[in-house]
């Protein structure tokens, strides 16, 4: 679930807050340089379409997550990806089966700070 909004009085910036948007943070700065590290679930899906390899690197402590199981997405299989003619972005997209495909974004009010 991710939530969005505009921040901020003096430079209005939008953000993006949620499990989702902190566990993938969470995978980059506990990464590695040059390497693409992702969770499990993902991984799991990655692997349903035969297209990309991932190798284990095994379960690290992630802040705020626990121990997480977690891979190295080192390249593509050259094998096609299923369905190759279709827009990714599509709802009919295989890569995107067992993943909401519609976004709700909940607006967040921020009441600017008096100043004294």
């Amino acid at each position: 679930e991710v939530s969005g909004g505009v921040v901020g009085n003096t430079r209005p910036q939008f953000d993006l807050f949620g499990d989702t948007v902190n566990t993938a943070s969470r995978m980059e700065s506990s990464g590695a340089p040059m390497q693409i590290q992702i969770t499990g679930a993902f991984a799991q899906q990655l692997s349903c379409t035969g297209a990309f390899v991932v190798q284990p690197r095994g379960e690290i402590q992630v802040k705020g997550k626990g121990r997480m199981q977690t891979f190295w997405l080192t390249g593509y299989s050259g094998n096609p990806l299923p369905g190759a003619n279709f827009d990714p972005m599509s709802k009919a997209s295989p890569l995107l089966e067992g993943f909401p495909t519609e976004v709700t974004l909940t607006p967040i009010v921020v009441a600017p700070v008096s100043q004294k």
